[in-house]
């Protein structure tokens, strides 16, 4: 249910950016160095904040953290990284309303299609923590079998 009223509310807002917003405005800062900047920062953290979303529950701190009441910290640090994909494709919305530059629209639409590769399954579960949903690893079950 979070996931298609986050995932909603983002394709709403983006709507609502280029319908409403850029043909009211029209740009603020179209053709200035800032756009350059912006830009050349942007494609660094989206693209850098999109490997770190993916490969989230493989950093050793979030692994410890898993340890202890796994099923709940799962979806705690599921929501918390749909969170970090959604605040980037907000931000790189902002960046095509005030600069009207294709690359920030481009840049959302890339960070929205991650989204689907983050969806949290009883399958993304069992296979990013490395347990079974009855609390066995997941590891030990396929070598049993």
């Amino acid at each position: 249910m979070i996931y298609w009223g986050l995932t909603t509310g983002m394709a709403l807002f983006a709507l609502v950016i280029e319908f409403v917003l850029i043909e009211s405005t029209g740009g603020s800062f179209v053709g200035s160095t800032a756009e350059f900047i912006y830009q050349s920062c942007m494609i660094l953290l989206t693209l850098g904040g999109i490997y770190a979303c993916l490969r989230y529950f493989k950093f050793g701190f979030i692994q410890r953290q898993l340890k202890e009441n796994t099923e709940k910290k799962y979806k705690e640090l599921s929501i918390l990284r749909f969170g970090i994909i959604e605040m980037m494709v907000c931000i790189n919305l902002f960046g095509y309303l005030f600069f009207v530059s294709a690359s920030f629209a481009w840049l959302a639409v890339i960070s929205a299609m991650t989204l689907f590769f983050v969806y949290p399954s009883e399958e993304r579960y069992c296979s990013e923590v490395g347990f079974d949903v009855d609390g066995k690893s997941a590891i030990r079950n396929t070598l049993e079998d």
